[in-house]
């Protein structure tokens, strides 16, 4: 080997090995200050900020904190690709997209007076606030969502100017890591203790997905036609005295009973209108079937708790496992129903 080639090995080792040597980004900047409206108030750690920024602001002028930084040493949740995918999906298929605000953490914060004859009402004030280019940023809730932007906003160029809701906090350091424990206390804060909704209150609140639709009206015609399945199905997933199952259990009943394979293959095939309401006939039919057989109408009348878990606890059909067998044994009868259908045709 030449010394040329040796000269050569070097040098890719060298860089090879720098390139592993590479510090983690610790301090986020811009390359232009960013100047916008905002509403000063008082919280108790001090005063808060509250603001609008557009996704391409988010986009061209923050960053998400440096994956390389030790995971002991990080200021932000990491922003993981699923819920960052599944966020770009949202605002990729929908208009009517909402979000709760984020909070941005930031160094410097110049504040001047919007107008001098509104300067406060119920004591929040309207004033104009500019990030400086140099200042230190960080979002330490809402990453997912300002992780999404990019690749939202080169499906759909329209949603740059769409708004994100923004908490601005200001830290009295050069560097917001140099405040690392006030800022994790806020993340704690916003996090500690939070309760999200359950499942079937999802589910309830839900009239977007087809299939949330498609289980509110079984229970809501199923009623209109005489069977009582709306009063046996807990809406917000709390199980009490006369009711079967969570409206969360009876959804994946109802899954069974339009037998695919998954929830999106059933909201895409439950968008077509004749698809829906032939298997919203079925179904009810199915289910009018079930309380003429199973005892289902007289645990629903029972108002004395103790009977009424000694009743569910002894019934195998009141139970997820036995709802998901009734699914199935449906679903064969709904399968031989269309059979029958196609050969008549």
């Amino acid at each position: 080997m030449g010394i040329s080639e040796n000269i050569e090995q070097g040098i890719n080792a060298m860089s090879s090995q720098a390139a592993e040597l590479l510090l983690p980004k610790l301090k986020i900047t811009a390359s232009e200050d960013l100047r916008f409206l905002m509403l000063a108030g008082e919280e108790g750690i001090g005063q808060t900020f509250s603001i609008k920024l557009t996704y391409r602001q988010c986009v061209d002028l923050f960053e998400l904190e440096d994956l390389n930084i030790a995971v002991e040493d990080r200021l932000q949740r990491e922003a993981e690709s699923s819920r960052v995918g599944g966020i770009s999906s949202y605002l990729k298929e929908r208009d009517n997209t909402v979000f709760p605000s984020a909070c941005l953490i930031v160094t410097d914060l110049d504040v001047e007076s919007l107008n001098a004859d509104v300067t406060s009402i119920s004591g929040v004030k309207s004033l104009i606030g500019t990030i400086p280019a140099h200042s230190d940023r960080l979002f330490i809730d809402g990453q997912g969502r300002v992780g999404s932007f990019p690749e939202a906003l080169a499906a759909r160029p329209e949603l740059a100017n769409k708004h994100l809701d923004i908490k601005v906090i200001v830290v009295p350091t050069d560097t917001i890591r140099e405040s690392a424990d006030f800022v994790r206390q806020i993340f704690s804060d916003f996090h500690l203790g939070l309760k999200k909704p359950n499942m079937s209150q999802n589910i309830y609140f839900d009239n977007e997905a087809p299939l949330s639709r498609f289980t509110k009206d079984v229970l809501t015609l199923g009623g209109d036609l005489g069977v009582p399945i709306a009063g046996a199905v807990a809406l917000d997933g709390k199980i009490r005295t006369g009711q079967l199952y969570t409206l969360a259990s009876f959804t994946d009943f109802i899954c069974i009973l339009l037998g695919e394979s998954s929830k999106k293959s059933i909201n895409k095939n439950l968008k077509d209108e004749d698809h829906y309401n032939l298997h919203l006939a079925l179904i009810i039919q199915y289910l009018e079937g079930l309380y003429n057989h199973l005892n289902f109408e007289a645990t629903q009348a029972m108002t004395d708790s103790k009977k009424w878990k000694e009743a569910t606890k002894g019934n195998v059909t009141t139970c997820v496992i036995g709802l998901k067998a009734l699914g199935y044994a449906g679903r064969s009868l709904i399968e031989h129903a269309l059979l029958c259908e196609d050969e008549k045709l």
